[in-house]
C-alpha cells in the first residue's frame, strides 16, 4: 500500500501548512504531493525560488535575489518547441541558478497511443487539437474551444453551461485546423 498527501491552494498561508503538514505526519504517508498555487496571496511567500507550471510555456524572471521560472512541459510544450522539455535548478556563487532543457522523443509513439487506446476515436476534434498540439508545440486545443465558445456566444448560447452538440459539430467543420497548428 502506498498513501499519498495531497496539498494545493496554500496562497502563502505558513501557519495553515504547518498544522497540514503535522497532521499529515500522523497518517503515515510515503510522500506529499502539491498541486499548485503554493504562493499568491499570502503573507508569508515559497523562498528564493518560486516554480510554476500549468501553461506549458518555460520562462524564468530574476528580481531581487529572487528567481520565478516555469520548466515548460514534459508532455505537450506550447512554444513552438515539440520536445519534452524540463528545468535543472542549481544553487551556484550563493544563488539559484535555472536552465531550460529540451530534449526529443518518439512523436510516433504518442501517436500511436492516441489511436491504441481509442482516445482519438472517442474523445473527437478535442483529442485530435490535443494530439495536433504535441506535434506542433501550438496551443490548438485553446483555440480550438475558444472557438466553440464564440461560435456558441454567436448562436445565443453565450449563458449556458453546456455546448449544444450542433455548435460542436459546426467548430468541427469550421475550424481553422492548419492555422492553429501554425501551418
Amino acid at each position: 500500500m502506498v498513501r499519498l498527501a495531497v496539498l494545493a491552494d496554500v496562497h502563502g498561508n505558513l501557519p495553515a501548512l504547518e498544522a497540514v503538514l503535522a497532521d499529515v505526519q500522523q497518517h503515515s504517508v510515503d510522500g506529499i504531493i502539491v498541486a499548485g498555487d503554493l504562493v499568491g496571496g499570502g503573507p508569508q511567500i515559497a523562498e528564493p525560488v518560486l516554480v510554476c507550471g500549468h501553461t506549458h510555456i518555460p520562462w524564468k524572471q530574476e528580481h531581487d535575489g529572487r528567481l520565478a521560472f516555469n520548466p515548460g512541459a514534459v508532455g505537450g510544450p506550447l512554444n513552438g518547441d515539440v520536445r519534452a522539455q524540463y528545468a535543472l535548478l542549481t544553487w551556484q556563487d550563493d544563488h539559484w541558478q535555472v536552465e531550460h532543457q529540451a530534449v526529443p522523443y518518439d512523436l510516433d509513439r504518442i501517436r500511436a497511443a492516441f489511436r491504441e487506446s481509442g482516445l482519438l476515436a472517442e474523445g473527437g476534434a478535442f483529442a485530435q487539437a490535443c494530439l495536433l498540439a504535441i506535434e506542433t508545440g501550438q496551443n490548438v486545443a485553446g483555440h480550438f474551444v475558444s472557438y466553440v465558445y464564440g461560435l456558441a456566444a454567436e448562436a445565443g448560447f453565450d449563458d449556458c453551461d453546456v455546448v449544444p452538440d450542433a455548435i460542436w459539430d459546426r467548430a468541427v467543420a469550421t475550424f481553422d485546423w492548419d492555422g492553429a497548428a501554425g501551418n
